[in-house]
């Protein structure tokens, strides 16, 4: 039981990539009228942005594998926080729509990258009974984030079109740099990755943690 509560902890920081990608998409709803208000953005800009998350996110999600199998899963949900909080400090630092814009750039290949990578590291880690209903965590945080970014719109309605839409954006950060902070410290790679690269001996170990008892 102690093995499941630590796989049900780690689930759960890992579904924050999830999270992140739902408060991008519910901030947005709420942002953009301030980011065309304060910066001139014509109906069409604001057509490109909203879409461009999609784009770029298609283009990282087909470079995911590559990040996940070469850098280990603990160590690409650091790169993908680290990718999606510069994208939210381009967009906040805007001043202009070319920059607005490679800032959701940036954010949508994060999220891209990120998307398959925390029900797969969750699906790893967790025993097989209990794998269907971890795995749906993600899912969870994805409208758990869109719930977020809702909120910060909401909150921060009132404020100017110039001043708003920049804070609504920074409420995104304490995830992703949560995520980072845990990726270093605390998470265990995955038995699988490790497994796959011949550290036989440090996948025993982690799953000797995890509870999974497979030799």
């Amino acid at each position: 039981m102690q093995g499941l509560w630590y796989v049900a902890l780690l689930a759960a920081f890992a579904s924050l990539n999830s999270c992140n990608l739902g408060f991008d998409l519910g901030v947005t709803a709420g942002a953009i009228l301030g980011m065309q208000a304060d910066l001139g953005l014509t109906d069409d800009q604001v057509e490109l942005f909203v879409g461009m998350v999609d784009l770029s996110g298609t283009i990282g999600a087909a470079c995911s594998f590559l990040i996940s199998d070469y850098l280990g899963r603990r160590r690409a949900f650091t790169v993908c926080a680290s990718v999606y909080i510069c994208g939210i400090f381009v967009q906040i630092n805007a001043s202009s729509f070319i920059v607005l814009l490679l800032g959701r750039m940036i954010v949508g290949l994060s999220v891209g990258l990120a998307l398959s990578l925390d029900p797969m590291y969750i699906a790893e880690i967790a025993p097989a009974e209990y794998r269907g209903t971890f795995v749906t965590w993600s899912e969870l945080a994805l409208n758990i984030g869109i719930v977020l970014g809702l909120g910060a719109d909401y909150m921060f309605a009132s404020l100017s079109p110039s001043t708003g839409w920049r804070v609504m954006l920074s409420c995104g950060l304490p995830a992703p740099i949560l995520l980072i902070f845990v990726s270093v410290a605390a998470l265990p790679e995955s038995p699988r990755w490790l497994i796959s690269k011949g550290r036989t001996q440090e996948a025993k170990a982690v799953c000797w943690r995890l509870g999974l008892w497979l030799w």
